[in-house]
């Protein structure tokens, strides 16, 4: 993704931090599909700049009543850890 994207980005944030609270479990389940790819495709500097509104998105996604859904958030929570600590060093 590129440094235009980043405006987007923000821009959408708004309707992303509803999609956490929809009634349907697969649009829940997607959404954090998504924001997990969202850490693994943004480059450096976006990540940099939305990386603790992703990380949020996720941490929410455990608490989740649905345990499909917390389990899915965990997993990319950990993921994304990871491939952040390989990409760090």
């Amino acid at each position: 993704m590129n440094e235009g994207s980043g405006k987007f980005f923000e821009d959408c944030l708004i309707f992303f931090k509803k999609m956490t609270n929809d009634k349907n479990i697969d649009v829940r389940k997607s959404f954090y599909q998504v924001t997990y790819n969202i850490i693994l495709n943004f480059n450096v500097v976006l990540l940099n700049k939305f990386e603790h509104h992703l990380v949020i998105f996720l941490l929410n996604g455990i608490s989740d009543e649905n345990s499909d859904v917390s389990c899915i958030s965990k997993e990319f929570l950990e993921k994304a850890g990871i491939y952040r600590q390989v990409f760090i060093i």
